[in-house]
């Protein structure tokens, strides 16, 4: 086979239900091809759907990725190419018929405020009736991970036309339920501001849309639930930090390494190394300072505090007498060295 009709790869394009089928392209297929080929997939009692009454439209994030910017792919284009420069899961091809009403021209480059499905695909919708004060309204239905969009301008026919979608966060719902009258086909969203009362064309439509709902708002609350234990961990271990920090700028002064505990010894021990070159300074003038220093030993102990910190092993353990981690520490001298013995 020639290489320029090798089939070069696959393009899932979507209808307008969300249903999808998945193509092998070569890499001159075109927009037309498409086009033709779904055409002729979708005949309807022998007879094929007309290509010059359908479009492929390219439907991506627009700014903020909370919104979905179309564009009319024109005939000539090449899906494929398309397909390779931006990356599968960044958009996603839609083919439908054109549509033709009376009013002006749809411009496809409008930003529309729509759901955007995940990496997954995880986008339901549907068509749905809308109790709005004891009348049913048809509305367009989406549901996404995180929110629930239903169309929120309506004909005086009752078909749901245009005008935007409204958004119901889905961590702002408490539960679903189903109505008390089977035959009825509804059922209700609860929120923290009221309740949403639904209608189906069907039962087995009601229970998919209850089916998904339920799981996809113990997701949300799941979420919300790790994200609370998060942010509550984060607060204590903030708190922490605060007070190890506290605590170790403390240690920057003889005042705070007197005060009292492990960095108090561990300060002496080391004034008392030093007793060989300051003969003026006596082991009981050392010991006066954890309770009333002499002006001599304060001065003795300060002109030592530069050297103190400076060491590597005491820096070391001022840092876990400050975090508060617990040990058995004896320190020993050997030529003018401190050496760390941890006592297990």
């Amino acid at each position: 086979m020639a290489s320029e009709q090798r089939l070069a790869g696959t393009l899932r394009v979507y209808f307008e239900d969300n249903t999808f089928r998945t193509l092998p392209l070569k890499p001159e297929s075109t927009v037309q091809d498409v086009i033709e080929s779904l055409c002729k997939r979708r005949a309807s009692n022998g007879r094929e759907a007309d290509p010059e009454r359908h479009e492929l439209l390219l439907k991506a994030p627009g700014p903020g990725r909370t919104k979905l910017r179309e564009r009319l792919l024109q005939r000539e284009e090449r899906p494929l190419q398309i397909q390779e420069k931006g990356g599968q899961s960044a958009f996603k091809f839609l083919f439908r018929e054109i549509r033709q009403t009376g009013h002006d021209t749809l411009n496809v480059e409008d930003e529309l405020t729509l759901p955007l499905a995940n990496k997954d695909g995880r986008l339901r919708t549907g068509s749905l009736e809308l109790d709005c004060d004891g009348a049913w309204q048809r509305c367009t239905v989406a549901l996404d991970g995180e929110s629930l969009w239903h169309s929120q301008v309506f004909q005086d026919d009752g078909a749901a036309l245009g005008g935007g979608m409204a958004r119901m966060p889905l961590r702002s719902a408490v539960g679903v339920v189903q109505g008390e009258d089977e035959e009825e086909r509804v059922f209700q969203l609860l929120t923290r501001d009221g309740t949403l009362t639904w209608r189906a064309r069907s039962t087995k439509a009601r229970n998919g849309w209850l089916e998904e709902l339920s799981a996809r708002l113990k997701q949300v609350q799941d979420v919300e639930l790790l994200t609370k234990a998060e942010n509550l961990i984060c607060e204590v271990e903030a708190r922490r930090c605060d007070e190890n920090l506290s605590k170790l700028e403390a240690f920057d002064t003889v005042e705070g390494l007197l005060a009292g505990g492990e960095a108090r010894d561990l300060f002496l021990w080391f004034l008392r190394a030093q007793l060989e070159q300051f003969p003026s300074i006596t082991d009981e003038s050392l010991r006066s300072l954890a309770a009333e220093p002499s002006s001599e030993a304060v001065h003795f102990a300060e002109e030592m505090l530069p050297r103190f910190k400076e060491h590597p092993g005491i820096q070391s353990r001022l840092c876990r007498i400050a975090a508060g981690v617990p040990g058995n520490i004896c320190w020993a001298l050997q030529e003018s060295t401190y050496f760390q013995c941890q006592c297990r």
